[in-house]
């Protein structure tokens, strides 16, 4: 942006430099128990938000997809997003899948008809 002082024949030049990160919020850590045997899952997710004071941010990289096989164990996932200034902002998450035992509950409940008779 040029200035110009309209009282005197002087300009300057005026730069505004962005030095504010993008802001990006991941989901919440995820927690998945599968049978045991079954040695991993496909998880999703919903992709993180991302703010930029300068409306433009995009994915720089990301260290997984949503719908990626996860194997059994704890597994970091990390998404960097970088504005056209260069600057860059992180957010990461944790899966964590585990074997065992998945319990389900059935309730079966057993329905008497009792008839009355009124004539007695």
């Amino acid at each position: 942006m040029i200035v110009m002082n309209t009282n005197t024949n002087e300009c300057f030049v005026l730069f505004l430099v962005d030095t504010l990160p993008p802001e990006v919020i991941c989901p919440e850590d995820i927690l998945l128990t599968i049978l045991t045997g079954m040695g991993g899952s496909g998880i999703s997710w919903v992709e993180p938000t991302v703010t930029d004071n300068s409306g433009n941010a995009f994915l720089r990289s990301q260290s997984h997809t949503s719908g990626q096989y996860f194997e059994v164990g704890i597994t970091t996932v990390t998404y960097t997003y970088a504005d056209f200034s260069g600057n860059t902002g992180r957010c990461s998450f944790l899966i964590d899948v585990n074997e065992g035992e998945i319990y389900i509950c059935v309730f079966v409940f057993d329905f008497f008809l009792l008839e009355f008779d009124n004539n007695t």
